[in-house]
């Protein structure tokens, strides 16, 4: 066995493995049943059955990804999206490493439920829950069409993409602020962070869909054109940039005329902060 071999608990599982065509044939389907990994490298597999060993090659692999694992399993090929892996080429800013962090911490929900729908065909199963908390869940055999298929591309996972968006870009400002600095290129370096992030996601979306129609076999299916929604979600976070910037720190609370500081007279009123009163009003009238 490979030294970098990740050894794992044995898990029991069944994979359908389809070989390659050789010298224009039509290849042929090889069922696995009740095999277990017990050690998992970048380029092969070995699987423990009763009959003895067999080892799988890459391109074996491949093919098991098409089935998919339970996540407890562990496998790294079975991982849709990891959002503490999106990183942005060099040069980068001081603020960069903690930028990235807050946005892999606030896309986490969004590849939680990527990875829970590209599960759906091996789990027989599929329970989440919209951005608003309403679960979302199918049972038994079920095919990747209508409802679901619906459910999975009519806005479910945008929401979590701004989410994570605006977390991670309220951040990047309120720390400009209190380090006193000027905002500009930490919020276009989280922005190029984000749409990162939105790719990202929008290509593994529609590698989830091909492997749910074409039920573990993704090239048999038309990838969905995603290009548009890329491009739409890129526009909403960059306006939702300026629109944070525009927003500006909290207004502090207006200052109260009447105090209700007990005094000698009863009310106390501060006569100062009623000249000011006064003073706007008379300018937002005749201005």
């Amino acid at each position: 066995m490979a030294q970098d071999a990740a050894f794992c608990p044995i898990v029991p599982t069944i994979a359908l493995v389809s070989t390659e065509k050789q010298n224009g044939g039509q290849g042929e389907s090889l069922t696995l049943h009740h095999f277990s990994f017990r050690a998992v490298t970048n380029h092969s597999a070995l699987l423990v059955a009763p009959g003895g060993n067999r080892s799988l090659g890459a391109e074996r692999l491949q093919s098991i990804e098409r089935i998919g694992f339970p996540p407890a399993a562990g496998f790294g090929w079975v991982t849709v999206l990891k959002p503490d892996t999106i990183q942005l080429p060099e040069p980068r800013t001081p603020l960069y490493p903690l930028t990235q962090q807050r946005m892999a911490e606030a896309a986490r929900p969004l590849a939680e439920r990527l990875r829970a729908w590209r599960m759906m065909n091996s789990q027989a199963s599929l329970r989440t829950t919209y951005f608003s908390g309403k679960l979302v869940s199918y049972q038994g055999a079920i095919e990747f069409d209508g409802a679901p298929r619906q459910v999975f591309w009519d806005d479910f996972f945008e929401p979590f993409m701004f989410d994570a968006a605006q977390q991670t870009l309220e951040w990047v400002i309120e720390t400009c602020r209190n380090r006193n600095l000027a905002a500009s290129k930490y919020l276009a370096e989280a922005t190029a962070l984000l749409s990162r992030l939105v790719t990202e996601t929008y290509h593994e979306m529609a590698r989830t869909d091909q492997l749910l129609r074409g039920r573990g076999y993704p090239d048999s299916v038309a990838p969905m054109r995603v290009t548009p929604k890329i491009e739409v979600m890129h526009k909403r976070i960059s306006d939702l940039a300026v629109a944070l910037v525009h927003r500006g720190p909290s207004a502090p609370p207006q200052q109260e005329v009447l105090s209700l500081k007990p005094t000698l007279w009863g009310i106390g009123v501060d006569l100062k902060a009623l000249w000011r009163r006064l003073r706007a009003l008379w300018r937002r009238r005749f201005s």
